[in-house]
């Protein structure tokens, strides 16, 4: 579930300003995304500058030194905002919303290791390896997991992560609150036309 900052009435103001002037949403879109773009260059600079487990930066074979070799600057430029649709849990219908989004594997890796899945274990990024109980080292698993705790300061849980979620989070009332100022400048400045 991805972290919503909610905007009050939002939804009908988009709505009453579709009914005038597509050029109105597309410059309310573009002052959106410049809130959006903020909390993306916020994300990451959280991103570290080096891999947490030794190794993991080094190119090589199979899926490890490939797809999910973390490459600092790939993982920074994965980070971005879209605008998409979402649901909330008991609701039927669904909404468009700005999503703060970690694209890159490596990036999901990190962002996820360790976090709880439905049977309350943590996830192991070793564990779809249909080869872990051959491995030549049984815990390599829960220490890449220790050292990425260690050098992030935090334990996921539940649907947390340590960059996306985290920052989502954290500043969930400003970017609502900027938000809804900019959305509520396109309303004012559609009815003082219409009143003219």
């Amino acid at each position: 579930m991805p972290v919503i900052a909610q905007i009050e009435g939002a939804k009908e103001a988009v709505a009453y300003l579709k009914q005038f002037d597509k050029q109105v949403i597309d410059g309310m879109n573009k002052e959106l995304y410049v809130v959006m773009k903020d909390l993306v260059n916020q994300t990451r600079r959280m991103v570290p500058f080096t891999a947490p487990m030794s190794g993991w930066e080094k190119t090589g074979k199979g899926e490890w030194g490939t797809r999910l070799r973390y490459n600092p600057n790939k993982v920074r430029t994965g980070i971005r905002s879209k605008l998409g649709w979402y649901r909330q849990r008991g609701n039927d219908y669904r909404e468009r919303g700005y999503f703060l989004v970690n694209a890159n594997p490596a990036g999901m890796v990190y962002e996820w290791a360790g976090r709880k899945n439905r049977n309350g274990q943590p996830w192991n990024p070793r564990s779809s390896s249909k080869n872990v109980s051959h491995s030549k080292n049984p815990k390599a698993g829960q220490q890449f997991i220790e050292n990425i705790v260690n050098a992030s300061g935090m334990t996921v849980i539940g649907k947390q992560g340590r960059l996306v979620w985290l920052s989502a989070y954290n500043n969930r009332k400003r970017v609502a609150q900027r938000m809804e100022t900019i959305i509520q400048g396109y309303v004012r400045s559609v009815n003082q036309k219409l009143a003219a």
